[in-house]
């Protein structure tokens, strides 16, 4: 593999930092509403749920790991360009070490207040973490991201290795002639056409929903698993054919805004009437199949929709900017606060809607602190004292 260094430095996209902070803030929003949400078994439930909680929820689960895939993928190719080597070593350091120290460290945190409030283990946390959490099926929690971006990476790394001169033969002709939309149109087409077959077809073996363990490594969502894959390509894509999906279509942002809020409409309307009906919609083939375009086609809306409407915020702020630069802290500490939080406040005599503020504003402030503290450590720990001459 050889370092390629790049001809021009990758503009600043502020839109897609600022986006990506966005939607770890929306992450943190949905896992503070769980245990208000109907029919769901979160790690700790209130005994009080809500339908307006339990729509919410499907909603933004549909779209914030698409984005964050998506944008990972678009600023794949700028840093890998740097060197492949470094690309490598780089994402060791910021996703596969963070993945680790999550597992053996916050994971055992968020597993024991679980099962603590279901009742399942009756012992200290330190005899828990020492004496049984290592010793049967560890749960990644929220870290399954983690693990599943260094494969999209590791693999990446692997074809730009071989295909490297016909990447950057792409990306310097891309300059002269960008894809027309009718290209775009139809590479988009083959795209969601592809994303809906699969999802029907894995839908069929494992239902929405289900979580299975691929070489004790990787915790998917077979059915989502394969979108996020899908917009981790398109993000690449992007990237090397130098196409700003938020730019081109920033004009139509508010038609892409109505066109959203009606597929989260006919998208709600069909789950929660049809696709989770008492009988049991969700089994039947030709319910999946429709439901797989719905979902397929209402992700993409929402993606297109946020790409469009950040590409108007595609300028510096030192707060954002500070935020953005954390963002990725946030989500990794962030999950012990809601869990911990959740634990004692559903305990109190509060509405829900009360409980859910209370956890998601502590959530915010306690994750935002820490990611702030741990910047100021590392910055610290970077500077060295100066040498003098000894005289």
């Amino acid at each position: 593999m050889t370092v390629q260094t790049p001809k021009s430095l990758p503009k600043r996209y502020y839109d897609l930092d600022y986006l990506r902070l966005f939607i770890v803030f929306l992450v943190i929003f949905l896992h503070s509403l769980l245990p208000f949400v109907m029919t769901y078994d979160w790690k700790i439930n209130d005994v009080i749920k809500t339908f307006d909680f339990s729509v919410a929820s499907r909603i933004i689960d549909v779209f914030i790991m698409p984005v964050m895939f998506y944008i990972a993928g678009y600023f794949a190719y700028p840093s890998i360009r740097k060197g492949i080597w470094k690309f490598i070593f780089g994402k060791i350091t910021r996703i596969l070490i963070p993945f680790a120290i999550g597992i053996v460290f916050l994971a055992p945190i968020i597993s024991y207040f679980g099962f603590t409030q279901h009742k399942v283990i009756d012992m200290t946390f330190m005899a828990y973490w020492t004496q049984s959490y290592f010793n049967h099926f560890i749960d990644q929690q929220h870290f399954w991201f983690l693990s599943s971006l260094f494969l999209f990476f590791m693999v990446f790394a692997m074809v730009y290795a071989v295909f490297q001169r016909k990447f950057e033969k792409v990306y310097e002709s891309a300059k002269t002639q960008s894809p027309s939309a009718i290209k775009i149109s139809i590479f988009l087409a083959i795209t969601l056409s592809l994303s809906i077959v699969l999802y029907y077809f894995a839908g069929r073996v494992y239902p929405d929903g289900t979580w299975i363990t691929v070489l004790g490594l990787f915790q998917i969502e077979v059915t989502r698993w394969i979108g996020y894959a899908l917009y981790f390509i398109v993000g690449i894509v992007a990237c090397v054919k130098r196409v700003d999906i938020g730019e081109r279509l920033s004009k139509h942002a508010l038609m892409l805004s109505c066109a959203a809020v009606f597929m989260v409409y006919v998208y709600c309307d069909f789950c929660f009437g049809v696709y989770f009906s008492p009988d049991k919609g969700y089994l039947k083939a030709s319910i999946q199949f429709i439901y797989a375009i719905e979902h397929v086609l209402f992700c993409f809306a929402m993606v297109i929709t946020l790409l469009t409407i950040f590409k108007h915020l595609n300028r510096p702020s030192k707060v954002f900017e500070r935020l953005a630069k954390n963002s990725f802290t946030i989500y990794i500490v962030h999950m012990v606060y809601t869990v911990v939080l959740q634990y004692y406040v559903v305990q109190f005599s509060l509405d829900i809607y009360t409980k859910f503020m209370i956890i998601l504003v502590g959530t915010i402030v306690l994750s935002v602190a820490t990611s702030e503290a741990i910047s100021w450590i590392v910055q610290i720990s970077r500077i060295r004292p100066n040498k003098r001459s000894i005289e």
